[in-house]
């Protein structure tokens, strides 16, 4: 395994993040939240540490964590979490300051999906023990704790909980003053103590960074920016020869739609064994009917899967999900932009080994069939989710969403007319472009015009939904805003409900386009101009592209879930910005009548970066919309839906959008 800290030395602080590395440890600390990185030989965890709070250890192997909360005052000292030596699994050690009296009142060793249910107030945890006490007598053995006393009169108290095949999830408080437990609860007096926690599951195989990174560019390491050397040690991070996982700590895991995305905005600085590897662990993945899966479940969390089947199995063989539908599209359109892209040899091996070249064809037959019968593709039956917007308001209550129907159906389709001829099926070749422009008339349907009158309308409805801050901040915007609008705006809408009506809120998936799609002059004039339109009506702001703006709505249920804080609403994800970004360089060269104008949006989203600083590299941050102009803030603080990963496999693209940018003849 490698050692974080390698390529990055800086201590740099923006705002509300700090970030630092030595000789082992990474330490980000965000939202007010401290997380450190250890990656040795031995272990491989994510610490994190919420004060006042919760304590998460989380693993990448088996997607495990070990976690605690608490009531009292801890202080972490993020330079002593080390690795100890441990024959099957992983063990690591770390300190605290123990302020006063402190009381641990919940503890969970399992899996980080049972974790991240447990934070968001799902019953989950009772549900997984009840029905593994079920099967305790011939499968899994509940919790056991003991209070031990070592020499030199240091106490401790450790919980267990046996993960068959594998041995113990342990958690241990040891210190020279009292450590107590009564029932299910330890009490922890003042002073140090050392926290010791195992994983069961050993660490995963390395794919070390100078193999997935081009050779030429690794010879650059030296020279990048702290920002470019710190999305690289998390790409390090959440990279092993098993997988590409999506984000840290709460998608430690295989995710399809992460990973597709992720390769297409890297390949500028990958090699073609990390391209290759990227795209055939999709393929492995795929259902027998050529479904892209959107999540692998792995370890304790695919033992419950398999505990609720009907009859029971006990098995911790990897579940897999296959609810989305975006990513089902998104693979054919990812190896179509690999040829735009010119990785010929990537793409002749993909084609010319036989179980890839079969999966590929399974992929191709399963869209193809999906779209055969004219229609938009919808959100499955029950679901609420189905596409990267996957929290239930994501949509605004939609289930023909724009990122689907308004792109992706279309570049699918001339992705197959290209892997259809690429496989010699003629017929399904000429089925795809018969197809083409039935999508191409549903896609259209995503963008609708405005009068100048009509915006300010809804302008002024939303505002009296806000506090007198909120209100005077937008009324500032509006008022320069409105003087430069034409008489009429046409923009892109988010969804349409399963009986068509539609969600008029505005967002910016227009990156798909920009990035993967064939445009018309006309097109790219249309997003052109939307873009331009800053916010309040659109979603360009100081502080980044924010993902979803539902002031145009009228639907005052839209303003309030998919509006500040909320996660997808007016907060703003580093890849979309990202997204954006390559797409908008792309057309800056397919395109040299357009490139003043393009130079300036790129301008306006580089500087709203800037500003983010070291947030821009995390999941998301969110918008203080409070002040004149909106500024950039950390995600998971104040009111916010939920939190942001420290590291997401789709924020690692930054120094792949650098080398992008400097290569423009700007």
């Amino acid at each position: 395994m490698r050692t974080l800290g390698i390529y990055c030395h800086a201590l740099l602080i923006f705002g509300l993040v700090l970030v630092s590395a030595g000789a082992e440890n990474l330490v980000i600390e965000e939202a007010g939240q401290v997380n450190v990185f250890l990656d040795d030989s031995r272990a491989q965890v994510h610490l994190l540490h919420r004060p006042l709070q919760r304590v998460i250890f989380a693993f990448p192997s088996g997607n495990s964590g070990v976690a605690f909360w608490y009531e009292g005052d801890l202080k972490l000292l993020p330079q002593s979490l080390k690795s100890l030596p441990d024959q099957d699994g992983q063990q690591i050690t770390a300190t605290f300051e123990v302020a006063e009296p402190t009381r641990v009142n919940r503890i969970i060793l399992d899996n980080l999906r049972v974790i991240r249910a447990f934070s968001h107030g799902a019953p989950i945890l009772e549900e997984t023990r009840t029905k593994r006490g079920e099967f305790a007598e011939a499968h899994v053995l509940p919790e056991s704790w003991a209070r031990l006393r070592y020499a030199g009169n240091e106490t401790a108290v450790r919980v267990e909980r046996i993960q068959p095949g594998y041995g113990p999830y342990r958690l241990a408080f040891q210190s020279k003053n009292d450590v107590e437990s009564t029932g299910k609860v330890i009490a922890l007096s003042p002073g140090t103590v050392q926290v010791t926690v195992r994983c069961p599951f050993p660490t995963m195989a390395d794919l070390p960074l100078e193999e997935l990174l081009q050779p030429t560019y690794g010879e650059k390491l030296e020279t990048l920016s702290p920002r470019e050397r710190l999305s690289l040690e998390s790409l390090s991070f959440l990279t092993s020869q098993e997988t590409m996982m999506a984000g840290s700590w709460r998608f430690l895991t295989y995710f399809g739609r992460d990973t597709l995305i992720s390769l297409s905005m890297l390949e500028p600085i990958l090699s073609d064994r990390a391209l290759l590897f990227g795209v055939q662990s999709v393929l492995r993945r795929l259902s027998p009917e050529g479904v892209v899966a959107h999540e692998e479940d792995v370890g304790s969390w695919a033992e419950w899967r398999h505990l609720n089947e009907e009859p029971p199995t006990y098995s911790l063989a990897p579940v897999y999900d296959y609810k989305m539908i975006d990513d089902d599209l998104l693979l054919p359109v990812v190896l179509h932009k690999l040829k735009e892209q010119k990785r010929e040899d990537v793409l002749s091996q993909l084609f010319s080994h036989p179980e890839s070249r079969e999966a590929l064809r399974r992929n191709a037959d399963y869209v193809l069939e999906k779209l055969s019968g004219k229609e938009p593709l919808l959100l499955q039956q029950g679901e609420v989710v189905g596409e990267w917007r996957d929290s239930a308001s994501g949509l605004g209550g939609g289930a023909n969403a724009y990122s689907v129907n308004g792109i992706l159906t279309v570049e699918s389709l001339r992705s197959l007319e290209w892997i259809y001829g690429e496989l010699g099926a003629t017929d399904k070749r000429n089925q795809a472009t018969e197809l083409l422009p039935t999508f191409e008339e549903h896609a259209s349907h995503f963008w609708r015009e405005y009068s100048r009158d009509q915006i300010g309308e809804r302008v002024g409805a939303y505002s009296h939904s806000l506090d007198k801050e909120s209100r005077s901040a937008l009324s500032s915007e509006w008022s320069e805003v409105r003087a430069n609008l034409p008489d009429t705006l046409t923009v892109p809408i988010l969804s349409f409900t399963r009986t068509g009506e539609p969600v008029e809120v505005v967002h910016s998936d227009v990156g798909f386009d920009l990035f993967y799609g064939d445009l018309s002059d006309q097109e790219l004039e249309r997003i052109l101009t939307f873009l331009e339109t800053p916010y309040p009506v659109g979603v360009v702001t100081p502080a980044g592209p924010i993902v979803a703006n539902p002031i145009l709505s009228q639907n005052p249920k839209h303003w309030k879930e998919l509006g500040p804080g909320r996660y997808h609403g007016m907060v703003v994800w580093s890849w979309q910005s990202a997204l954006l970004q390559f797409g908008l360089a792309r057309q800056y060269r397919l395109r040299p009548p357009y490139r003043e104008r393009i130079g300036k949006l790129l301008d306006l989203l580089e500087a709203g970066e800037e500003k983010a600083g070291a947030l821009a590299t995390s999941e998301l941050w969110g918008v203080d919309f409070t002040t004149v102009p909106p500024t950039p803030r950390a995600y998971g603080e104040g009111g916010d839906q939920t939190e942001s990963n420290a590291m997401q496999l789709w924020s690692t693209v930054y120094p792949a959008l650098r080398h992008v940018i400097t290569q423009l003849n700007r």
